[in-house]
């Protein structure tokens, strides 16, 4: 499988997640499982990358953004349904601002600023 899938898988579990977390309590324990899993799935995209041979800055900035859709999308729900302050996604989005930008630069072609 490859690391950019693995990317990609995680992404689209963290939104898994969240509609079972609104779908009762027995589904909440998946989303819970499925939440652990997402993270994890972290560490295992980088590795399957470097043992594979398929790193890339292609790939590293996927990662990156990824990774700040899914603790974006965490935090916006957990806000939503009251379990934490509203200025924690604030802050979490704040900070993935420049490197949202920075992909976004990557990726039209100007390596000049990375």
């Amino acid at each position: 499988m490859s690391p950019n899938l693995i990317t990609f898988i995680r992404v689209v579990l963290a939104f898994v997640s969240i509609a079972l977390f609104r779908a009762g309590s027995y589904a909440s324990v998946a989303a819970l499982i499925l939440l652990v899993i997402t993270l994890a799935l972290d560490a295992v995209d980088g590795i399957v990358a470097r043992r594979k041979r398929r790193a890339s800055d292609a790939g590293a900035a996927f990662d990156i953004a990824a990774d700040r859709i899914v603790e974006s999308v965490f935090w916006i729900y957990f806000a939503a349904a009251g379990l934490v302050t509203f200025w924690i996604p604030v802050i979490v989005i704040a900070r993935g601002i420049p490197v949202i930008i920075e992909g976004l630069r990557f990726f039209r072609g100007d390596l000049r600023t990375i």
